[in-house]
C-alpha cells in the first residue's frame, strides 16, 4: 500500500514504519499502550503541547481512577512547562518547573580600579517573566584584599540597580536575592539576603519598575572602594524562572 491504506477497523497488525510525515489531524494526538493506563500525546485545549500519562486529553478523566495521573505541558503560559499532576484520590496539583537561565563557574578576579565592573550577566528575554514571575539570584565571593574603603556588589535588571551589598572589611559571603514581578511586568520587589562569615546574615530589599516584556540583561557587578582591593567572584546563577499571567 504505497499511496494509503484504508481498513476497517482501521488497525494495523505488527509494526508500521513511515518514511515520510506523520500528520494527526486530530487534537486528540497519539495514546500509547495496549492496556490502560495510557500515555498520550497531543495538543490540549489551550493550545499547548501536552504529554500525560493515566490522564485523558480533557485532563481530567484519569484511565485508572485509583492511580495517580501525570500532565506535562508546554506553552502555558508562557515559556515555563507547567505540570499537572493528580493523586489517587484525584486531587490536582498545577505547579510550574523552574529553570536555569544562566551559570558560570569560572573565577573572575575584580581588582585594580575603582570602576563598576561587571561579572556576570544574563540575558532574560522579554515575557520570560509574567505578571507573577520571578528569578533567584545566586552568587558566592570570597575577599583578597578590601581597605577601609567599602567594596559596592550590585545586580542590575536592564541596568537598574535591584539589589545592593557593601563591604568594608575582608570576609567570604555567598549572597541569593530574588526578584519577583509584583503582579505587573513592570513592577518589581527584590529581596536579597546575604550570609556572610564575618557580619552574619544581611537581609535587604527594593522595589524597581522594570519592563520585563522587552529584553533586559541582568547583571552582577564590583565597584571597589580603592585600586587595592582585590575580591574573587567563584560564580553564579541565575534561576526560578516562571512565566505566570496569574498567581499559582
Amino acid at each position: 500500500m504505497s499511496n494509503g491504506y484504508s481498513a476497517v477497523p482501521n488497525i494495523i497488525v505488527g509494526n508500521a514504519t513511515i518514511t515520510g510525515t506523520l500528520t494527526v489531524t486530530g487534537d486528540g494526538g497519539i495514546r500509547i499502550g495496549s492496556a490502560a493506563p495510557f500515555v498520550r500525546l497531543f495538543k490540549d485545549g489551550a493550545a499547548r503541547l501536552a504529554l500525560s500519562m493515566n490522564l485523558g486529553t480533557d485532563l481530567a478523566t484519569r484511565d485508572v481512577t485509583t492511580q495517580l495521573a501525570h500532565d506535562l505541558a508546554m506553552g502555558e503560559p508562557g515559556y515555563s512547562p507547567r505540570l499537572f499532576e493528580y493523586n489517587p484520590l484525584g486531587t490536582l496539583l498545577s505547579s510550574m518547573l523552574d529553570r536555569t537561565l544562566g551559570i558560570n563557574g569560572t573565577l573572575a578576579v575584580n581588582t585594580g580600579n575603582v570602576t563598576e565592573n561587571t561579572v556576570g550577566d544574563v540575558l532574560i528575554p522579554g515575557n520570560t517573566l509574567g505578571p507573577h514571575g520571578s528569578l533567584k539570584i545566586e552568587w558566592s565571593l570570597v575577599a583578597n584584599v578590601q581597605g577601609g574603603v567599602a567594596t559596592t556588589f550590585r545586580v542590575r535588571l536592564g541596568g537598574v540597580q535591584c539589589a545592593l551589598f557593601t563591604k568594608s572589611a575582608a570576609s567570604n559571603f555567598h549572597m541569593v536575592a530574588r526578584l519577583f514581578n509584583r503582579g505587573l511586568t513592570g513592577n518589581q520587589l527584590t529581596s536579597m539576603m546575604v550570609s556572610d562569615n564575618v557580619v552574619g546574615d544581611v537581609e535587604l530589599d527594593s522595589l524597581t519598575a522594570v519592563d520585563t516584556t522587552v529584553d533586559q540583561h541582568l547583571t552582577i557587578t564590583i565597584s571597589s572602594g580603592a585600586t587595592t582591593d582585590s575580591w574573587n567572584s567563584y560564580g553564579f546563577q541565575v534561576h526560578a524562572a516562571m512565566q505566570r499571567a496569574a498567581s499559582l
